[in-house]
């Protein structure tokens, strides 16, 4: 564990258990310092895995970013909320959804990538969203152009592996993963092949 990331985990903690604290990284994420953004950013997303009831308390503040005009505070609270789902008991995604997924139409690459990831963490907590997600991330490329289409593609692909083992649409998935082998991108290459390597010998027959 390097020294820096066992700091952010350390402040995670101290901020779990301090209100105070908490609410100056919540207040610092909003910052226009790159630095002050970014280090507060990453001790809530430690937050957000180690502690989430805690950090779930301040959903609402959270999900109001998704609709910011900010692109730095939409992709911070794209990753956050994501991770909050797995403790979402009042169902507050549902009500989200649609400012949530319209990040992967955005015009900002960053922000449309990490939507578009985050969105196969949604989809395995909340199997009853899957299909339209899955519907969501077999389109994902018709939403952008060019080099970014690209980018998306590698992205769908990195958001079905984390559900792909209960998804229910298989054959769609295999199909438009199997696509992404002719692309060109080095990198969405790879991830078509990583995928299909470890999903493919057990479904072959998809």
């Amino acid at each position: 564990m390097g020294e820096n990331t066992s700091s952010i985990q350390s402040a995670a903690k101290q901020a779990s258990k301090n209100n105070a604290l908490l609410e100056q990284h919540l207040h610092n994420i909003l910052s226009k310092d790159d630095q002050t953004r970014f280090q507060s950013h990453k001790v809530l997303e430690s937050l957000s895995l180690e502690y989430p009831l805690v950090l779930y308390e301040h959903w609402d503040f959270l999900a109001g970013l998704l609709g910011s005009s900010n692109h730095y505070h939409r992709f911070i609270a794209l990753s956050l909320v994501a991770n909050l789902v797995s403790v979402d008991s009042k169902k507050k995604f549902e009500k989200i959804a649609d400012a949530y997924f319209a990040n992967i139409g955005g015009t900002r690459t960053m922000v449309a990538v990490q939507a578009t990831v985050y969105a196969g963490k949604i989809a395995k907590a909340k199997p009853h969203l899957q299909k339209r997600i899955t519907n969501l991330l077999l389109l994902a490329d018709t939403v952008h152009q060019g080099k970014q289409t690209e980018l998306i593609k590698a992205a769908a692909i990195q958001a079905f592996d984390v559900y792909f083992e209960t998804a229910t649409d298989k054959k769609n998935i295999v199909e438009f993963v199997r696509a992404q082998q002719e692309s060109k991108s080095p990198k969405t290459r790879k991830a078509a092949k990583e995928f299909l390597q470890k999903w493919g010998t057990n479904h072959r027959s998809l």
